[in-house]
């Protein structure tokens, strides 16, 4: 699986017009003054871009911070501030910050967004190929846009993000394209930048394939038995796979390529590191492994039958399309998901999914709050992740 030959070409036809309605919204601070006996001044900067995992998500966190509006800086245990931290120890003086970009249930079109961005992509793609191309974008973070009123928030306030994108409707990759500009002229230029995206597009997929598997029992289109509904959905997973990674993969070589060329787009270029973070398999083998005697009977103890294989597959096409564009991939299932008897341990104990604890709430009422069945890393997951971004890619 791979992103459609020669996107990149495509997508930077016509992209100068975008430039100045992008840069527009991110005027240039000043560079601060530092006073005498002040830590090293900051001369590089570190972008993180991704949904939840950038963010430093998990549900306990969010459960045990939503009397508070979840402020960002309860979320700073993630892979991000890990790698942030490993930065930081391989230079002389620590002088790399962090704008960190993550936001929780992003997709791989609501990252790009649904405004001028979008727009000279499609409209690039279209001046190449000489056809109409459906729309790839969505709207922008709609954890911080719309989840907080979904909570019973007071209308107006916003879940906050560790960075604020700007203007409302700002995506996420439009963002990233006025800091790196920023940055490079106050002397701080990005030197580092982690990705990852493409898991909710999935998850997304999955629960679609779900919901239909489930309407078709209760019409009488299968037997509303749990066999012939998990058929259904395994048989839905297998027809939408491949037009499904073939849709994440040109997204990814959309954000990319906007990285990449971004004095195409009213920015700047960016030519250093890029390591894309791919998933892990939060619905393996959760609870046990199969015997040698029930893998040849052909048992599967997956929570979601087949998703090991079908995660491999998507993190190989994303894979090849980093690779592209000069990145690296950290492979997370490999870690997470080894394939053999370690793997319930390892998703119980670097996972949620299991996680025992109940978060009371509100406060003194009596009333919990399930943090299991989380697929969020827990903070020992977040290290492990960490530790495998370097062991594959370095600092």
């Amino acid at each position: 699986m791979s992103a459609t030959h020669g996107l990149a070409g495509r997508l930077l036809k016509r992209s100068r017009l975008l430039g100045l309605a992008l840069v527009a919204a991110f005027a240039l601070s000043g560079v601060l003054a530092s006073g005498a006996g002040a830590v090293p001044a900051v001369n590089q900067t570190y972008l993180a871009l991704g949904d939840s995992l950038a963010f430093g998500y998990s549900q306990q966190l969010f459960n045990e911070h939503l009397e508070t509006g979840e402020p960002a800086a309860a979320f700073t245990h993630g892979y991000v501030d890990n790698y942030l931290a490993k930065i930081n120890t391989h230079l002389a003086f620590k002088t790399t910050r962090l704008q960190n970009l993550g936001c929780p249930g992003e997709t791989s079109g609501s990252l790009i967004g649904n405004g001028a961005l979008e727009a000279g992509l499609k409209g690039g793609q279209e001046l190449e190929e000489g056809k109409a191309v459906a729309a790839f974008g969505e709207a922008a973070c709609a954890y911080h846009e719309l989840a907080a009123a979904g909570a019973g928030f007071p209308a107006g306030f916003k879940f906050p993000l560790h960075t604020e994108y700007g203007p409302a409707g700002t995506s996420q990759l439009e963002a990233a394209l006025g800091l790196i500009a920023q940055d490079a002229a106050e002397g701080k230029p990005v030197t580092h930048v982690t990705l990852n995206i493409g898991a909710n597009d999935q998850l997304h997929f999955v629960n679609k394939c779900k919901a239909e598997a489930t309407a078709k029992a209760e019409k009488g289109e299968i037997p509303p038995t749990k066999e012939a509904i998990e058929k259904a959905v395994s048989e839905c997973l297998v027809a939408g796979a491949f037009p499904l990674g073939e849709a994440i993969g040109a997204n990814i070589a959309r954000i990319l390529t906007v990285l990449r060329h971004g004095s195409s787009f009213g920015g700047v270029d960016y030519n250093g590191p890029i390591q894309f973070v791919a998933a892990y398999n939060p619905f393996g083998n959760l609870l046990a492994f199969p015997t040698h005697k029930e893998q040849l009977e052909g048992v599967n103890d997956e929570v979601l039958p087949g998703s090991n294989g079908l995660a491999g597959v998507f993190n190989s096409g994303f894979a090849g399309v980093v690779t592209k564009f000069g990145g690296c991939t950290t492979n997370e299932l490999a870690r997470f998901n080894p394939k053999n008897g370690t793997e319930p341990k390892k998703l119980q104990e670097w996972t949620n999914m299991t996680n025992p604890v109940k978060t009371e709430f509100p406060k003194e009422s009596g009333k919990f709050l399930s943090n299991a069945e989380d697929i969020h890393p827990t903070p020992l997951g977040y290290k492990v992740m960490t530790a495998w971004m370097i062991h594959s890619c370095g600092v």
